[in-house]
């Protein structure tokens, strides 16, 4: 499947600023399922764009454009053809980071009793291998947690629930459901981090029609 994407950001100031600075992670890389045919940023003014990649192996554009500034525009847009990998991820560049990392507790992914039962529980529906432990969680998650709609806070990357207050309400955020994966994930020694992306889906009409931004957890599959 080809896909057009884009993406538009406009970051608007309340007083005129003399420089402003960006580090853009809007640059999706190419691996086993996914190949980036075309890809463009444009940014509001006259500036340079330096490249590198993070320590996720991640694609990071930063640049600097000089004032005075009301606002700054920022458009991402290209083409990307994707294959169905059933998730399995493969041909992508390295993480620098050891996956023992992802399997430490933060303030949202604490494993406390409620979360180990929701893991054991999980194990005891698998067969105990990787991927069928990650089926199977997200089985559980789809039937005994609602999904409400993104929370315009998360776009910032600032919404903070627990995974424990996730999993009493049975109900959260695509970036809620998200932490809750992971920290059932860690609890049962599956490696797993944060990611975010964009969806999107078929219209009635059969045209393809923009989602707002998700999040996905990202377990390590072997």
């Amino acid at each position: 499947m080809r896909l057009r994407i884009r993406h538009d950001i406009v970051a608007r100031y309340d007083e005129p600023v003399t420089l402003a600075t960006r580090s853009l992670h809007m640059c999706p890389r190419t691996f086993d399922g996914q190949y980036v045919r075309t890809w463009h940023l444009d940014i509001t003014g006259d500036c340079r764009q330096a490249r590198s990649s993070d320590a996720f192996g991640n694609i990071v554009h930063d640049f600097a454009v000089e004032g005075p500034l009301g606002e700054i525009a920022i458009a991402a847009e290209g083409e990307v053809e994707v294959d169905d990998t059933t998730g399995v991820l493969q041909g992508a560049p390295l993480d620098r980071i050891p996956p023992a990392v992802f399997l430490r507790e933060t303030r949202v992914t604490l494993r406390t009793p409620a979360v180990v039962a929701f893991a054991e529980k999980v194990r005891a529906l698998s067969d105990g291998k990787p991927l069928d432990l990650c089926h199977t969680l997200m089985h559980h998650l789809y039937e005994e947690v609602e999904t409400l709609a993104a929370d315009p806070v998360e776009l910032c990357g600032v919404r903070e629930v627990s995974a424990e207050d996730v999993l009493a309400a049975a109900r959260g955020t695509p970036a809620d459901l998200a932490h809750l994966f992971i920290a059932v994930a860690r609890s049962l020694t599956l490696p797993a981090r944060f990611v975010s992306g964009s969806a999107s889906c078929l219209a009635t009409s059969g045209r393809r029609r923009r989602r707002p931004p998700a999040r996905w957890p990202a377990g390590r599959k072997r």
